[in-house]
């Protein structure tokens, strides 16, 4: 006889519940389900991982001491998604395969998470990381500009608190209103594009304000042209600061926590970390991890893992033992 040990699905306000693509218990006395798993080259063998064991690949739950094959590794429990407790949480965390802990931050391995509108501020249809489904992040753009006359009131954007905030309304002088959502940035003699007292001459109104496109700091009143494009009251110059951060553009601002601003990399036989912003405006310190026995992967950035192939795989000192797939 067949059995599944799988619980009513549970709702939570912006989540629902499924079950996994890869989730296979076998109640006590019962057959194993034979599901199908995703190819094998997303498995990776942990070291320590012994056949049948926590955190060794499995296909089905018969494949497992605990009696649970979840997220295509044998798991120190059900994970059951359909329990609350459990929201956005797998079993195939790497650096924590077979134990069912927080899912990385966007991701959404078991489909708990509802994607609302953009518009709304509210959550994205990830997971946070933390064991919860996130809200889309602030700066995230969750409107449009509109412009009339001379007056512009740049694009809203999200809080991370799921609000969507409209900035103040901007002057485009002294242009007029290019378009419904832009300032001109240029003018057709003898005034179109210009706002009064300005004229044009020779295609343009003078110098822009802050927040208008601009390709030199000559374009600007204030003096500044922005790295991002854009007339700025500073040089804003630093990995994390922008002056086209949406709600704030024109004005000098951090960007929102953990924008990256340095890309993962290998140094030697460690991988380090991508870099984040910490949304003061500065760009936060990587993490590097020592991948000895094996060497770092220059094409991911992550760890060599066994199975290994060779001893290229390997750091300094260490090689590929054929029998156990192991450096050591």
């Amino acid at each position: 006889m067949r059995a599944a040990m799988l619980l009513p699905l549970a709702a939570l306000a912006g989540c629902h519940f499924a079950l996994p693509s890869v989730f296979d218990a076998a109640a006590p006395g019962g057959d194993a389900v034979d599901l199908a798993v995703d190819p094998p080259d997303l498995f990776r063998i942990p070291d320590g991982a012994v056949p049948r064991g926590i955190g060794f690949p499995c296909g089905a739950a018969g494949d497992c001491d605990s009696g649970a094959c979840v997220d295509g590794y044998c798991c120190d429990s059900l994970c059951n998604p359909a329990d609350p407790a459990n929201l956005c949480k797998a079993c195939n965390v790497p650096g924590s395969e077979g134990h069912c802990v927080a899912a990385q931050a966007g991701t959404d391995p078991h489909d708990q998470c509802d994607s609302d509108a953009v518009g709304t501020c509210g959550h994205d249809g990830l997971c946070d990381g933390k064991g919860g489904c996130e809200r889309f992040a602030a700066g995230t753009v969750c409107g449009s500009a509109t412009c009339g006359g001379s007056t512009i009131t740049y694009a809203p954007a999200c809080d991370g608190n799921g609000n969507c905030v409209s900035p103040p309304s901007s002057s485009c002088a002294p242009y007029t209103c290019g378009s419904p959502t832009a300032c001109a940035t240029s003018c057709t003699p003898p005034a179109n594009g210009c706002a009064a007292p300005a004229v044009c001459n020779n295609g343009s109104c003078g110098k822009r304000a802050l927040g208008q496109p601009c390709s030199s700091p000559s374009d600007c009143g204030s003096g500044f042209c922005a790295p991002q494009g854009v007339c700025c009251n500073s040089a804003c110059t630093g990995s994390c600061m922008s002056c086209n951060v949406p709600g704030k553009l024109g004005q000098c601002s951090p960007l929102a926590p953990g924008t990256q601003c340095a890309p993962a990399g290998c140094a030697g036989d460690a991988k380090v970390s991508a870099r984040s912003c910490d949304g003061a405006g500065a760009c936060q310190p990587a993490v590097t991890t020592d991948c000895t026995p094996y060497t770092c992967n220059t094409g991911t950035a992550q760890c060599y893992a066994r199975p290994c192939a060779d001893s290229t795989q390997c750091a300094a000192g260490h090689t590929c033992n054929n029998g156990s797939n192991k450096c050591q």
